[in-house]
């Protein structure tokens, strides 16, 4: 254990990866579905009902540790199907909030498996989704209604002026105190006599100054208005920490490492698919032994660039892969293509991943060969009849694919963009809220005067972070749209 923790703090890449597997990301639509029944009848509703006493009506949300995105989604449906039996027009927003920037891809993507038939009626599958066949895709209504964002709910202001936040399953993996402080600043976030929807394990009992139950079976409870309305400031202590064992550094071993690391490398290469390594200009550096049915040689001048000796059903989506893993520096896996092997044809797929090494500065690329099986008979003519078309209507072909292929990734650039100077602007209006808040209050003490100076400190520090975030928002933006001029 000792010698994994010096190995993650000398590699930040594990470090990220550790972080990526102690977050957990699992959820559903409309968990407990007696729950949100309860959510719907107690408070939906109302939340209508309260809006359109209001001068400037509008419906304000958060959900705490959103993952996947199908609990936000779950509550914006329920939200939209409120307003549509209304005919109400009130402006609608779900802020969803998580650190894993993995599951919140997901989330702006959209894109669910078939198998959330078992969890959303088919009305509302019809209603809210489009079918893809192998997948389900939120259509744009819905989409537009929830703004993802990265937050830590530990760190960052909370969102202000809001009329429900939801947090289910988050408070039962933090310590009692953290608990009460979690309560008190979700309190803070609310308007008087709003909502906040727990998971069916969590409570907050313990801050009875603060809440009280609405539906407790279905743990949904309401703000009280008379309580003291202040920011907490959350305190994690020592106590929260996980101590870093003592660096003890181990016994040399180099003859066993060697011969380890050999082993190693051998049964990877007997057990792994057929692989390639190639440079920034498409050219192979090494190949495994078994890749060599993948490579077709053509007549001409000899050349090295595995997207031009490929066989020629992969070549077009070889190209864009690696454009994809230089220029993005994320790896992408392909949709399955059948290639023909002396009369037999098969489903192939490429994995294409950048690779960095501290001994060359020149980038590299990793190109896996998947082998999906035998290709049906439909996949079978799709190859032939692609193999048969001439060489100008393949290339136009391919390069009307790598078109669209940018300018897909352009506009997917442009809305994530676009939603973090949302929330950043959000974020940023609550730190000027607690900055007006901090000017009013009255220093009564040294102590609370030092108490006051350190919660200016936080706040500063507060206002440079997100001020960054600002800033990276709109270096995103402004690529996005230079991209997009560029491939139109």
């Amino acid at each position: 254990l000792a010698e994994y923790a010096e190995y993650v703090r000398d590699t930040p890449e594990e470090a990220q990866e550790l972080f990526s597997d102690l977050l957990i990301s699992v959820t559903m639509f409309f968990r407990d579905e007696k729950a949100f029944d309860a959510l719907a009848a107690h408070a939906i509703g109302r939340l209508f009902d309260e809006a359109e006493e209001e001068e400037n009506p509008t419906i304000r949300t958060w959900v705490v540790g959103c993952a996947t995105g199908e609990e936000a989604y779950s509550l914006a449906i329920l939200l939209l199907e409120e307003a549509a039996r209304r005919n109400a027009r009130i402006p609608i927003q779900v802020f969803a909030s998580d650190l894993d920037e993995g599951a919140l891809a997901t989330g702006r993507e959209g894109r669910y498996p078939k198998s959330i038939e078992g969890d959303v009626s088919e009305e509302r599958l019809r209603r809210w989704f489009v079918d893809e066949g192998a997948h389900y895709h939120v259509r744009q209504e819905l989409r537009d209604v929830v703004l993802f964002a990265t937050h830590s709910v530990l760190k960052d202001p909370p969102f202000l002026r809001l009329d429900l936040i939801t947090c289910r399953n988050l408070l039962i993996y933090l310590e009692r105190p953290l608990q009460k402080q979690l309560a008190a600043l979700f309190h803070y976030g609310l308007k008087p006599n709003r909502y906040l929807f727990l998971g069916s394990a969590e409570t907050v009992d313990a801050t009875p100054e603060l809440f009280s139950a609405v539906d407790r079976d279905a743990r949904l409870f309401r703000s009280k208005a008379t309580a003291m309305r202040t920011l907490p400031q959350l305190q994690i202590t020592q106590d929260h920490r996980i101590s870093p064992p003592e660096r003890r550094r181990p016994p040399s071993r180099d003859e066993q490492e060697r011969s380890a690391m050999q082993l190693h490398v051998a049964a990877l290469e007997r057990v792994s698919p057929p692989s390639a390594l190639v440079d920034e200009a498409h050219r192979i550096l090494n190949l495994s032994p078994s890749a060599g049915r993948f490579i077709e040689h053509a007549g001409g001048p000899f050349t090295a660039e595995l997207t031009s000796i490929v066989r020629r059903e992969l070549r077009l989506d070889l190209k864009l892969a690696l454009t994809h893993a230089f220029e993005r520096k994320e790896p992408s896996h392909t949709m399955p293509t059948p290639v023909e092997f002396a009369g037999s044809w098969r489903r192939i797929s490429l994995y294409v991943a950048p690779t960095a090494s501290d001994e060359f500065q020149s980038q590299h690329a990793i190109v896996l060969f998947l082998d999906g099986g035998e290709a049906d008979l439909a996949e079978q003519a799709v190859g032939a009849e692609l193999a048969a078309k001439p060489d100008e209507t393949r290339r136009l072909y391919e390069e009307l694919k790598i078109a669209h292929e940018h300018l897909t990734a352009s506009r997917r650039e442009h809305d994530v963009a676009v939603q973090d100077l949302r929330a950043a602007n959000e974020e940023l209006q609550s730190i000027n809220e607690l900055r007006i808040q901090a000017r009013s209050d009255q220093p009564l003490s040294s102590s609370s005067a030092n108490s006051s100076g350190a919660a200016r400190c936080s706040m500063a520090g507060n206002v440079v972070r997100f001020a960054l975030k600002l800033v990276n928002a709109w270096a995103g933006f402004a690529s996005a749209a230079r991209s997009a001029a560029l491939n139109s």
